[in-house]
């Protein structure tokens, strides 16, 4: 047949056949008798495709979120479901489970697992599952001088470690000119402080390379624009010594 491959002389006394795709087969084998009467015989199998594996679990895991589970599932339904397993990690360690069908993996940077199914002499197959590990992202801040009412307050740019990571934050008291929250670096903006008190706000920015981060603050102080109140007016004659007069401001 077309589709069975020998890997000897058809007419050796043992030839190997192997096939090449699934499906039913009928080999005939003739026996040349020489002295005795020819034989031929009808052999007929059915040749089965192993169950291509699948690798289920996280493609995407941070960096210290502890162990993670994986396991390798087969379409089965020719009994290969015992076949032996064996498991590849690149990037990290097996914890426990090699050999059966789910492995325990701690991760410690981006690199792959995979697996290789085989029932005794006959090779399942194998599948790779790439795993990408993202860092946890730290951000260094510095608040900007106090402000006045009015005056421009330009913030420091946020600069993570590693580098590359995004920013979202928010704002404690709105009251300053900012707004509750936002991504980014922050632009400029203008202080407000209607009050006669000093008025500050906590900002909070949180870094991301994929994964969730430690924050980072700092505090923006805006104060008021003082006023002056000055004593009445009054009047005195030449020649008079005039008292020293106390100014109060607010605040």
């Amino acid at each position: 047949p077309a589709n069975l491959h020998f890997l000897d002389l058809i007419t050796d006394q043992n030839p190997r056949v192997v096939p090449q795709k699934a499906g039913n087969y009928n080999l005939d084998v003739f026996i040349d008798g020489y002295c005795a009467d020819s034989v031929t015989y009808h052999f007929t199998f059915n040749v089965v495709a192993p169950p291509k594996p699948t690798i289920t679990g996280s493609a995407n895991v941070c960096l210290g979120s502890g162990n993670q589970t994986y396991s390798v599932t087969l379409a089965d339904t020719n009994g290969f479901g015992t076949a032996v397993k064996t498991w590849t990690i690149v990037g990290g360690t097996i914890v426990s489970g090699q050999g059966t069908n789910s492995v325990v993996v701690n991760w410690t940077t981006t690199g792959s697992i995979s697996v290789s199914v085989d029932n005794k002499s006959c090779a399942v197959g194998s599948v790779s599952l790439p795993v990408t590990v993202a860092p946890i992202a730290t951000v260094a801040v510095t608040a900007p001088a106090d402000a006045c009412n009015n005056d421009i307050i330009t913030i420091p740019s946020f600069v993570s470690t590693p580098s590359g990571a995004t920013f979202t934050w928010t704002n404690s008291n709105t009251a300053i000119g900012l707004g509750a929250s936002g991504s980014g670096q922050i632009a400029a903006f203008t202080a407000k402080n209607t009050t006669s008190s000093a008025i500050t706000a906590t900002i909070t920015v949180t870094p991301s390379l994929g994964c969730a981060s430690t924050p980072s603050t700092f505090t923006i102080t805006v104060n008021p624009i003082p006023t002056v109140t000055l004593p009445a007016d009054f009047a005195v004659c030449t020649g008079v010594t005039i008292p020293l007069s106390t100014f109060t401001t607010t605040p």
